[in-house]
C-alpha cells in the first residue's frame, strides 16, 4: 500500500507509516520445507487370541531415495488394550512406540523419523480383537522449498551454536519453545512460545541434531520429540506485546516421560525487566544458511539454500547477546540477531539467566536504532494463562 498516495500530504504519510510499521514487523515462524507423499497403507484388522502379545502385521514404507526425513498420518487406527504401533526408522535405527492414547495425543501422526523408510509394526496384545492402522500419508521433507529472509542486527550474524537443554524447536510450524519452572508446577512443567506459533499437531523436540549441508532437518531421537496439549493451552496472538503461548506436553510416548524428566532443566521467569542497555540473550532455532561464526551479508544468512552445501545450522540452536533497547507498555525492545524460527524464543537477563519475554517479531536490519521485540514476561493475562495452565495450581 502506497500511504503517501491514500493521504496525499507527505508529512501525514510519515507520521501514519511510523505508527502502523510497528504492528507489521514480521512474526518469525520458519514453517518446514515439506511436501505430503501418499503412502494408501492398512493393515487390515487383527485379533490376538493368545496370552502374550505378538507382532500380527509390519509392514516398510520406503519414500524416494534421498528424502531427508518423514512423519507418517494416520486416517484412522484402533488399538485395543494393552496393544501398540512400534515404528522404526530405517536409517538410525531409533523407534517410537504408541498405544491408542498416544496416537489421540499426536493427532493421529508418529513423530519425526530421519531418513525415507520406516518399519511400521503392529504389536497386538493378549487377548484383544479389531487392531489395525491406516496409513494415509507422510510429510516429508524438502529442503528445495526456500525460505524467505528475516531480521539480523547490523551486517554481521552473530549467532552461535548452543545447547540450553530448556529450549527446543516446534514443528511443523517452525518455532521455538522452552519449559519453565512456576511453582507448584512439580514434574509437569509447562511451555512458553508465541501465540502466533500455536497450532494442532504440533511437536516440541529437544537436542536438535547438525541439519544436513543443503538444509534439510534432522531430528533427534523419538524420546526428545514431544506432542503439544493444545486443549489445555492457552494462547494470544495480539501483535507485538500481546503475543504468547502457554501449554503442557504429553509424557514421551516411548519413555513415559515429560520433558522436564528428560531435560532437567527449566527457565525461571524474572520478577522485574533489566535496565535498559542492559545485555539480553535470545536462544532459538531461527534459520540459518552459513556454518560460520560472524557470517557477513546481514540478513542473507537467514535464508538457506540447498546448493550452497552450508545449511548444517539451519534451524538448530544458536544464541547470542545484544542490548536491552526498550520497553512500551508489555512490548519489549532489544538489538539481539534473529532469523526466522526464532519466534516463541526465550528473552533471558543476561547477567540473571532469567527469562524477561517471549521473542515474536523481527525489525532489526543495518538501520541503526532498529530493533527486534516480543512480549514481556511481566504482561499480567501472561501470568494469569501460566497460573491457568501448570497443572495442580489453582489461579
Amino acid at each position: 500500500m502506497n500511504f503517501i498516495m491514500q493521504f496525499g500530504r507527505v508529512a501525514i504519510a510519515a507520521v501514519t507509516w511510523s505508527c502502523l510499521s510497528l504492528q507489521l514487523l514480521p512474526a518469525q515462524t520458519g514453517p518446514l520445507a515439506e511436501r505430503s507423499e501418499p503412502i494408501g497403507i492398512s493393515s487390515g484388522n487383527h485379533d490376538n487370541a493368545t496370552p502374550i502379545e505378538g507382532v500380527v502385521w509390519s509392514q516398510f514404507v520406503m519414500l524416494p531415495f534421498g528424502t531427508p526425513w518423514l512423519r507418517l498420518h494416520y486416517s484412522a487406527a484402533n488399538l485395543d488394550k494393552g496393544s501398540y504401533l512400534r515404528i522404526t526408522s530405517v536409517l538410525d535405527a531409533q523407534t517410537m512406540l504408541q498405544h491408542h492414547e498416544h496416537v489421540q495425543q499426536w493427532n493421529l501422526s508418529s513423530c519425526y523419523f530421519n531418513g525415507g523408510g520406516v518399519l511400521v509394526e503392529l504389536v497386538a496384545g493378549p487377548n484383544t480383537v479389531g487392531n489395525f492402522v491406516d496409513i494415509s500419508h507422510a510429510m516429508v521433507g524438502d529442503p528445495s522449498l526456500a525460505a524467505s529472509p528475516d531480521t539480523i542486527c547490523g551486517s554481521t550474524d552473530d549467532r552461535a551454536p548452543s545447547t540450553d537443554a530448556r529450549a527446543g524447536r516446534i514443528d511443523p510450524i517452525g518455532c521455538t519453545g522452552w519449559i519453565i519452572n512456576p511453582a507448584g508446577s512439580g514434574a509437569n512443567k509447562v511451555h512458553l512460545s508465541a501465540g502466533h506459533c500455536n497450532g494442532t499437531g504440533q511437536v516440541l523436540q529437544f537436542d536438535v541434531p547438525a541439519s544436513a549441508a543443503n538444509c534439510a532437518l534432522v531430528f533427534p531421537p523419538p524420546a526428545k520429540q514431544f506432542a503439544i496439549d493444545t486443549a489445555s493451552s492457552q494462547f494470544v496472538n495480539g501483535g507485538i506485546g500481546n503475543d504468547y503461548w502457554v501449554f503442557r506436553c504429553f509424557a514421551n510416548s516411548t519413555t513415559g516421560l515429560t520433558t522436564f524428566q528428560e531435560q532437567g532443566s527449566a527457565f525461571t521467569l524474572a520478577a522485574a525487566l533489566p535496565s535498559i542497555g542492559l545485555t539480553t540473550r535470545v536462544t532459538g532455532f531461527g534459520l540459518d544458511g552459513t556454518n560460520t561464526n560472524g557470517a557477513a551479508g546481514a540478513n542473507a544468512s537467514c535464508t538457506c539454500t540447498a546448493a550452497n552445501g552450508t545449511g548444517t545450522r539451519n534451524q538448530t540452536q544458536q544464541s547470542t547477546t545484544g542490548p536491552f533497547s526498550s520497553v512500551t507498555g508489555d512490548r519489549i525492545d532489544y538489538q539481539v540477531d534473529t532469523c526466522g524460527g526464532n519466534s516463541g524464543s526465550p528473552v533471558i537477563n543476561n547477567a540473571t539467566g532469567q527469562a524477561i519475554g517471549i521473542h515474536t517479531n523481527g525489525g532489526c536490519s543495518t538501520t541503526a536504532g532498529s530493533t527486534n521485540s516480543g512480549t514481556s514476561i511481566l504482561k499480567g493475562t501472561l501470568q494469569a494463562a501460566i497460573i491457568a495452565v501448570t497443572p495442580g495450581v489453582v489461579s
